[in-house]
């Protein structure tokens, strides 16, 4: 009976028994940014297709002002603080559209990253970066839009309250507006910046890229 022959030795140039890619390319971040990013997309449309519906409510409000009002308020006054009202509305109409855009092309990366796609780091880095221009339009959108037509529609009702009798609150100019103008963006870039930020810095590192290769 022939002796067996000895096993072959193991030799570093064929691929680990798991089937993964060598060490160096292993990264688990692609598909940990790719739940994530799937899950945040998910949130965003459905955030974005509700706030985007405020512009079709915001024409709405600018038409009640022509309705006929009672002696508490001219119709001309009336109508100047339902447009105000309106402008807010669709000036919010517009961020939820560029939400609801951002998060439908997030959804797509998503999938790419999930999928270790070579296109889904390209696709990665380009989201990251245009996330940022379009928070950037919606904060200008906040200070230039929705803070000087809250702080006019407060300085309406706070006129209107004064010839009624009523005290006219000591308020520094532009506070409301500063308020909710000011406010609002602070919340936005708290909100949404640090995602597009942190796939901007692992997306481009050669480690995560190096991995997704299918």
């Amino acid at each position: 009976m022939e002796p067996m022959p000895p096993n072959p030795p193991y030799s570093t140039a064929m691929p680990p028994p798991s089937g993964f890619p060598p060490g160096p390319a292993q990264s688990g971040a692609p598909k940990v940014f790719g739940i994530l990013s799937i899950i945040f997309a998910s949130l965003g449309l459905l955030a974005g297709l509700s706030s985007s519906c405020m512009g079709m409510a915001g024409s709405m409000m600018g038409n009640l002002g022509n309705m006929p009002h009672g002696r508490e308020m001219s119709d001309a006054e009336a109508r100047e603080v339902f447009q105000m009202i309106g402008t807010v509305y669709s000036a919010m109409g517009y961020q939820g559209l560029i939400v609801l855009l951002m998060s439908g092309f997030l959804l797509v990366v998503g999938v790419g990253q999930l999928g270790y796609r070579r296109w889904g780091a390209k696709l990665s880095v380009i989201w990251g970066a245009a996330a940022l221009v379009a928070l950037g339009g919606m904060v200008l959108i906040a200070l230039l839009v929705i803070g000087p037509a809250y702080e006019e529609f407060f300085r309406k009702v706070t006129e209107q309250a004064a010839r009624q009798g009523g005290k006219q609150p000591e308020l520094p100019s532009g506070f409301f507006g500063t308020l909710m103008g000011g406010g609002s963006a602070l919340f936005q870039v708290f909100f949404y910046a640090p995602y597009p930020i942190l796939l901007l810095a692992f997306f481009t590192r050669p480690r995560v890229k190096a991995a997704m290769t299918r």
